[in-house]
């Protein structure tokens, strides 16, 4: 269970790399053989794949996983921040909207509904510091240094004097 969880979680990562090249290049190529990949001797040469190609590769890989990430991680769970379904289906969801495939985007969207998120009644209050780990919240990168030291979007982001309740943030205001 945990290997198929894991190799989801690869899986739609690849899948949201592979929409950052549909949203900045239309297509790319896509080399998903394993001997391939391995295989350095050669200078390997592919077409890229169109936008609908590269669209469809996004859903089809979201769509071979979905079903063994879990809905969502509560805020208080070890795995928040992970790769969830909820994640993975706003990543296909984003691709259904840009291929103006709406009824396909409706059914997803409801399928994003019942992993039990819910929109904060007051918009602003989405920001704040009580309002960490909310649920309207879909995927969220944490930085907290002791978990994670390799993310320092806190870091760069945050003033040093910027109140929080968790001591572990780094905060260096660089931006």
């Amino acid at each position: 269970t945990i290997r198929n969880r894991y190799i989801a979680e690869i899986r739609v990562l690849r899948a949201h790399v592979a929409l950052w090249g549909y949203y900045m290049y239309g297509g790319v190529e896509l080399f998903l053989d394993p001997d391939t990949l391995a295989d350095v001797t050669h200078n390997h040469y592919k077409p890229r794949a169109t936008q609908h190609e590269l669209a469809n590769f996004i859903v089809s890989e979201i769509d071979a996983v979905k079903n063994d990430l879990a809905g969502r991680y509560a805020y208080s769970d070890q795995n928040y921040g992970r790769i969830t379904r909820g994640a993975a289906l706003m990543i296909k969801l984003k691709v259904l909207m840009q291929e103006k495939r709406f009824n396909e985007a409706e059914t997803t969207a409801r399928e994003i509904m019942t992993l039990g998120y819910a929109l904060v009644p007051v918009y602003k209050d989405i920001f704040t510091l009580a309002n960490e780990g909310n649920t309207e919240t879909i995927w969220s990168i944490p930085c907290l240094s002791n978990q994670n030291p390799y993310n320092n979007y806190y870091g760069e982001q945050l003033p040093s004097d910027f109140p929080t309740t968790v001591s572990t943030i780094a905060k260096w205001g660089t931006w």
